[in-house]
């Protein structure tokens, strides 16, 4: 089976309940210093972000170009920004939830990319980019469709390590990237990226 679609039993221990949700600024915090550290074998909860047939192939063409030694060629066209500003502008008035929810999406695939989104064929690439930048660059504003993707595969083991996350909160979430990946697949001819050979920037 090709299916990138997960369905994930999760497993959060948590010893103090926080009593209610934590919040955004917590969460980010989180992220930036607990998410390294995380193990994302360890789960209790069912959660799925599905992924259509049409980009499920185009996750089993990337793996396959990886394994062949092509790298995706950066920046992409259009970038994950453009992909998220254009979702953006096509929703309309999406309330002040999913709009928040896609204001972070950025920030967490930047925390993410380096130890859970790439293959070790692209490692040199993004350190590359690292130095070439400082370490500064959003680099949303470099990947683009197929890095996005990946974060969707990951997102839901990432869903289930923040302690007392909520249902309606996880399914706020999900309805974002779900609204997404609808979008992403009614215009997969232009979100395909470019592959090359050996590209390290």
């Amino acid at each position: 089976s090709r299916s990138y679609s997960l369905v994930v039993m999760t497993s959060v221990s948590v010893t103090e309940s926080l009593g209610s949700f934590p919040s955004r600024t917590f969460i980010l915090f989180f992220f930036r210093f607990f998410l390294p550290f995380c193990n994302f074998q360890d789960q209790s909860k069912n959660i799925r972000i599905p992924i259509t047939p049409a980009l499920n192939e185009l996750l089993f063409q990337d793996t396959r170009n990886i394994k062949q030694g092509k790298l995706v060629a950066l920046p992409s066209t259009p970038t994950i920004q453009n992909i998220l500003d254009g979702y953006r502008k096509q929703a309309g008035d999406i309330g002040e939830e999913s709009e928040l929810i896609l204001a972070d999406l950025g920030p967490l695939f930047n925390l993410m990319l380096g130890k859970h989104l790439l293959y070790p064929q692209e490692r040199n690439q993004y350190r590359n980019i690292l130095v070439r930048d400082g370490g500064n660059h959003n680099l949303c504003q470099l990947y683009g469709c197929v890095h996005l993707l990946r974060l969707f595969v990951k997102l839901p083991l990432v869903l289930a390590t923040i302690p007392e996350m909520p249902a309606n909160s996880i399914e706020a979430v999900k309805s974002v990237c779900v609204g997404l990946v609808g979008y992403i697949d009614r215009n997969i001819r232009i979100f395909s990226g470019v592959y090359e050979v050996g590209n390290q920037i």
